[in-house]
């Protein structure tokens, strides 16, 4: 246990609400959900509805919770969250201004664009969200997991919904998941994104382990958070193995220094990637931005559309439950030891190696989800990713230290 206090209102949380639960009108062989959410029932594409009753009562709480002169930042994610339609959105809105009570909202939404048609823009345009939709690259790249759920391919409709929020006036962004197949060409993945016009983008590294002999729809737990710190993340499962789409340390290190070096030569400025605004800004020792990069975690949490709230999206496992805002506020829930806790065991669980590396200030060691792996003294609980990320930071780091060097010397102009 620590003995942090965890004092109500001095620090905004951040709370991601899956409106429509698991269902989803697609079958990405990669999601993570079609295993973590069985228990909501995620077969049926709408049957895990958040009520309109459930949807007051979480608006109310999430901005009675937050700082009076903050932002409060709604972000609706699934599943599908299209799978709602336009009215529970426009109630959302209502609740919002209901309850604001001064400070100021703000919405985004993440899609698989599926659903995207001309109406749907039209709100979005309308009331200031901003939209997160799901590219994996060229045709071939994008098509090669992400699919509908009878199989067909889903790259021309993803793409008629970025033509029709161009048309509109849409704010928007370009969330890619980098596999084991688009993994290989970082360039032409970046290239093609350029061309049909992303200015932002944030690309997620696929990392999915698996029992072997079940490479497909089958996803193991997370590491487990374990009470006994000095054991680190440790997994509940021998005889595992990668799951086939799952991007290579060696795949995911090649691609973010070969996307920076195209992006630095002819991009900064104009076109911006997550990643690279959030090294700089470690660089700089501002905050990330990137929950992945920080310090600690356990300010951003997730509550299913039955109002169960669970510490983080990647641990959604009875585990990490935390309560149902129908019978305990959002609150205590983000303020509770337990959810402390989980926050604080990213830092206290670092492995050796981790406290060694002259990167740590920019990794942190990464997501707590993908440390399964030993570290170099053989401990448990090091980051699977981390030769990827320590050859990234190794290849950017002499334009990190220009490009602080320049802003350092400009703020004091």
């Amino acid at each position: 246990m620590n003995n942090t206090v965890y004092a109500p209102w001095s620090k905004p949380f951040h709370i991601m609400a899956k409106a429509a639960g698991a269902s989803c009108n697609m079958r990405c062989k990669y999601c993570y959900y079609l295993e973590k959410d069985k228990n909501f029932n995620p077969n049926s594409i709408n049957k895990n509805n958040m009520s309109d009753d459930l949807l007051k009562l979480f608006v109310k709480q999430y901005i009675s919770a937050q700082p009076l002169n903050q932002t409060v930042f709604f972000t609706w994610h699934g599943g599908e969250a299209l799978l709602r339609p336009i009215k529970f959105y426009q109630k959302a809105l209502y609740f919002q201004k209901k309850y604001a009570f001064g400070r100021k909202i703000e919405n985004s939404i993440q899609t698989n664009g599926v659903l995207v048609n001309d109406e749907w823009c039209k709100f979005f345009r309308d009331n200031n969200f901003l939209v997160g939709i799901s590219l994996d690259g060229t045709e071939k790249q994008h098509n090669h997991y992400r699919r509908m759920i009878k199989g067909e391919a889903s790259f021309n409709k993803v793409m008629r919904a970025i033509r029709l929020m161009q048309k509109y006036g849409v704010a928007f962004n370009i969330l890619s998941t980098i596999n084991n197949y688009n993994g290989n060409s970082p360039i032409e993945y970046y290239q093609f994104l350029k061309n049909i016009g992303a200015k932002f983008i944030q690309f997620t590294p696929i990392v999915e382990r698996c029992k072997k002999g079940q490479l497909d729809y089958t996803h193991l737990e997370v590491p487990v958070m374990n009470a006994d710190k000095s054991q680190g993340l440790l997994s509940d499962y021998e005889d595992i193995e990668m799951a086939t789409y799952s991007i290579t340390p060696k795949q995911w290190g090649n691609f973010l220094c070969d996307l920076f070096d195209e992006w630095v030569r002819k991009d900064v400025g104009n076109i911006f990637v997550q990643m690279f605004d959030t090294a700089l800004a470690n660089w700089l020792g501002y905050p990330p931005g990137l929950c992945i990069f920080e310090e600690t975690c356990g300010h951003a949490a997730i509550i299913e559309h039955n109002g169960d709230v669970y510490s983080c999206d990647h641990f959604v496992y009875p585990r990490y439950f935390l309560g149902n805002i129908k019978n305990k506020p959002l609150t205590l829930m983000m303020q509770s030891e337990k959810q402390g806790d989980f926050g604080l065991l990213k830092k206290e669980a670092l492995t050796t190696q981790c406290k060694e590396c002259i990167y740590l200030f920019a990794c942190n060691g990464e997501c707590p989800k993908n440390r399964f792996a030993y570290s170099n003294y053989g401990e448990k609980g090091h980051n699977y990713l981390c030769s990827a990320y320590y050859q990234f930071w190794e290849h950017i780091s002499p334009y990190m230290d220009f490009m602080k060097d320049c802003i350092m010397k400009e703020k004091h102009l």
